[in-house]
C-alpha cells in the first residue's frame, strides 16, 4: 500500500493571467502557509514541468489560479497501489455553470510519470488526461471562479467548447455523423456550457466562447491546439470584445443550428438558476476511461 496526504506533499500554485490570482492565492497560503507560487510561466506543460522539477516529493500537488480552494481535497488519503503513475483529480465546481468535474481541479501528479509525458506544446495534445492516466476523484476541492472578467470567462468557455467535443481525445472528423457518438458526459457537458450562466456577472461570455470554440473548429477556422496558445486568445479577444454579446450568441445559434444540427436552448437568468438547482452531477471515480 501506498498512501499519500495531500498535505504532507509539495503543493504548488499556479497562475498566469488570471485577475483573480492574487486573491485565490491569498486563500491558498491562510490555508497552506507551506505552499508555493509559480506565476506567468507560458505553456501548460512548461507550467507544470516547473512544479514537478522543483518539487522534493515524488509526488506534488497543483492548484490552479482561478481556485477558491476548500480544505476537502487535501485532506483526502490517497492510495497509489499497483497505479503509480496516476494523477488524482478531483472536481471542481465551475462559478458559470455548476458543472462539476474535473476542469481546472486539484490535481496530484507523479512527478516522474509528468516529466516522462509530452503534453500540449510539445504536441498535438490539448489536455494531460489523454496522455497519462487520470484517477478521478469524487471529491469537491475547490470553486474555479473563471468568471472574474469577460475574457476570462469567453476563453474558459472557448477551451471547452473544443475540448467537450473530442472523439476517442481527437476532434470529430464528421461532427454531423459522429456528435451522437461522443461521451454522453461531455456532450452534456458540451452542452451546458454553451446555454447555461446568463444568471452570473460573464457568464455570457463563456457561452459565446464555447459556441464560437465549437463552430471555429468544425468550420476549419481554427487547430484545436490553438487552445493552447493564450497569445492567440488575446489577439482573438482584440476582435470578440466589440461584438454584441447578445447578437452574437443569437449568431452562432443559428450557425450551430444550420451547419450542424445542434440546437442550443436560450435560457435565461431564472432558467439558468433553474437548472443548477436541479441537474444532477454524475459520480466521477476511478481511473478515467
Amino acid at each position: 500500500m501506498t498512501v499519500h496526504r495531500p498535505l504532507e506533499l509539495d503543493i504548488f500554485y499556479i497562475s498566469y493571467d488570471e485577475p483573480n490570482s492574487d486573491e485565490n492565492w491569498e486563500r491558498v497560503q491562510s490555508l497552506v502557509p507551506t505552499a508555493k507560487r509559480t506565476h506567468g510561466i507560458k505553456g501548460f506543460e512548461a507550467a507544470h514541468k516547473a512544479c514537478a522539477d522543483a518539487s522534493a516529493t515524488d509526488r506534488f500537488v497543483t492548484i490552479d489560479g482561478d481556485n477558491w480552494i476548500s480544505m476537502d481535497a487535501l485532506e483526502t488519503v490517497l492510495d497509489d497501489s499497483g497505479m503509480e503513475d496516476v494523477v488524482f483529480s478531483f472536481k471542481s465546481r465551475n462559478a458559470i455553470n455548476g458543472l462539476e468535474y474535473g476542469n481546472g481541479g486539484i490535481k496530484c501528479w507523479s512527478k516522474s510519470a509528468l516529466l516522462a509525458s509530452n503534453t500540449h506544446e510539445s504536441s498535438d495534445s490539448t489536455d494531460f488526461c489523454w496522455t497519462l492516466r487520470y484517477y478521478q476523484v469524487d471529491v469537491l476541492g475547490s470553486i474555479g471562479v473563471n468568471n472574474a472578467s469577460p475574457f476570462q470567462a469567453w476563453r474558459a468557455g472557448y477551451r471547452e467548447g473544443v475540448k467537450m467535443s473530442y472523439l476517442d481525445g481527437r476532434p470529430m472528423s464528421d461532427p454531423l455523423r459522429e456528435i451522437a457518438d461522443l461521451y454522453q458526459g461531455n456532450r452534456s457537458k458540451l452542452n451546458i456550457w454553451m446555454s447555461v450562466g446568463r444568471d452570473v456577472p460573464n457568464g455570457a461570455w463563456a457561452m459565446l466562447g464555447a459556441r464560437q470554440g465549437f463552430h471555429d473548429l468544425y468550420s476549419g477556422s481554427i487547430e484545436n491546439t490553438v487552445i493552447n496558445d493564450y497569445d492567440w486568445f488575446a489577439t482573438r479577444w482584440k476582435k470578440v470584445s466589440y461584438l454584441n454579446l447578445e447578437a452574437t450568441l443569437q449568431q452562432y445559434n443559428r450557425l450551430l443550428r444550420d451547419d450542424f444540427n445542434l440546437h442550443v436552448p436560450e435560457l435565461d437568468q431564472l432558467t439558468s438558476q433553474w437548472f443548477k438547482q436541479t441537474y444532477i452531477h454524475p459520480p466521477r471515480h476511478g481511473l478515467m476511461i
